[in-house]
């Protein structure tokens, strides 16, 4: 990535601006649409089927990360089309197949060096109202260099979330960092191959 001068300066501060005002509630909380205004924590696991070591997702963060088009990998599954296609979909979302009481693990590499995890208060947030109806247990692992957290589906409960991911960019000479917020999905609705 590569950042010069006042623009990066005024992109990173605006970003750290926007990052210090951010309160729990919800986009819906008030807010118009558009960009949210808030995360919600993502809780422990509490009467959650352990996951099947069948059902790891895995998406690594190649090197050469681009905003714009982003090097993803995903591994452990196909990427399949969501029998209900989302409105603003994106590389890093995940579709899986779980039935009612199935869970599975979602592990975030980073294998760009020039990308890192901001700490733990932002680097994944909950970023829809149900965010305890789909996902618990949100860890960084000891390297810094991956997090995990587990996707699951409980009868009656909502099928889809999404997750703010927090990433830290710095360009290359390590005189600037970015932060960067992206808001992937997990749809647990099932998938078509074709």
């Amino acid at each position: 990535m590569r950042f010069s001068g006042i623009a990066a300066v005024s992109a990173a501060s605006l970003a750290l601006t926007a990052c210090a005002t951010m309160t729990k509630g919800g986009a819906g909380a008030g807010g118009g649409g558009g960009m949210p205004t808030a995360t919600y924590p993502i809780g422990a696991c509490s009467g959650v089927a352990p996951s099947d070591p069948s059902e790891l997702y895995v998406i690594t963060l190649g090197p050469g990360f681009k905003l714009t088009e982003p090097d993803v990998t995903h591994s452990g599954h196909p990427r399949p089309n969501p029998n209900h296609p989302r409105p603003h979909p994106n590389r890093l979302d995940i579709v899986t197949d779980l039935q009612d009481g199935q869970s599975a693990v979602v592990k975030i590499v980073l294998a760009d060096p020039l990308l890192s995890f901001p700490g733990a208060g932002l680097a994944i947030q909950g970023a829809d109202p149900n965010v305890s109806d789909v996902f618990c247990d949100a860890a960084i692992a000891a390297d810094g260099r991956s997090l995990t957290f587990t996707d699951h589906r409980a009868a009656g409960k909502a099928t889809y979330g999404s997750y703010v991911l927090g990433l830290v960019a710095t360009d290359h000479q390590g005189s600037f960092q970015l932060p960067v917020f992206i808001d992937p999905g997990v749809d647990n609705d099932g998938f078509r191959l074709h």
